[in-house]
């Protein structure tokens, strides 16, 4: 017989349990795992930018639409696809890396239990 503290604590406790076919994270119970939530929806906002404008370029390509005469080749195109993805890492770098040291701090436990056997 379930009682009114039981349902409550197994509503509580199921509330944010995997569902069948579910996609996408659950919801965070951390602050660690809420950063690792914003650096994975701001990867993807990037990555979907990116593959966007690469599909553009080779429906682009494809079509037979007209080309500049100087894009396939010249130092400016040379410089500007290098900077560009260089510029991209470093948005992924900097909070990645704010994510990594914040990981990697010791908190000091409440309680800590000692096994001998």
């Amino acid at each position: 017989m379930k009682t009114p503290i039981n349902a409550l604590l197994e509503a509580s406790l199921l509330r944010d349990a995997a569902e069948p076919f579910q996609l996408g994270f659950q919801d965070a119970a951390s602050p660690v795992m809420e950063e690792i939530l914003f650096l994975h929806n701001q990867i993807m906002f990037i990555l979907i930018i990116i593959i966007t404008a690469v599909l553009w370029l080779i429906l682009r390509g494809l079509t037979g639409q007209a080309y500049h005469r100087y894009l396939v080749e010249g130092t400016t195109i040379e410089i500007v696809w290098t900077i560009i993805p260089a510029i991209i890492l470093v948005f992924i770098a900097f909070p990645s890396l704010k994510l990594l040291y914040l990981m990697d701090e010791v908190v000091e436990p409440g309680v800590t239990v000692k096994a001998i056997g």
